[in-house]
């Protein structure tokens, strides 16, 4: 179980898998920072340095 939400709060684990599943994860995480550069690099959404700004919770 990847992660669990209760009345106490947020709790995660890393999660495990075989080698290629692991690099597939990798590669996922890669095309979203990739995304998420070019919706900042379009004005959309401000780049992550002022994210706090935006909500200090971050």
């Amino acid at each position: 179980m990847p992660s669990v939400i209760d009345a106490t709060g947020v709790h995660f684990t890393d999660p495990a898998g075989t080698a290629t599943e692991m690099a597939d994860l990798q590669a996922s995480y890669e095309h979203l920072c990739k995304m998420r550069d070019e919706i900042i690099d379009l004005g959309i959404i401000p780049p992550t340095s002022e994210w706090k700004k935006c909500n200090p919770n971050l």
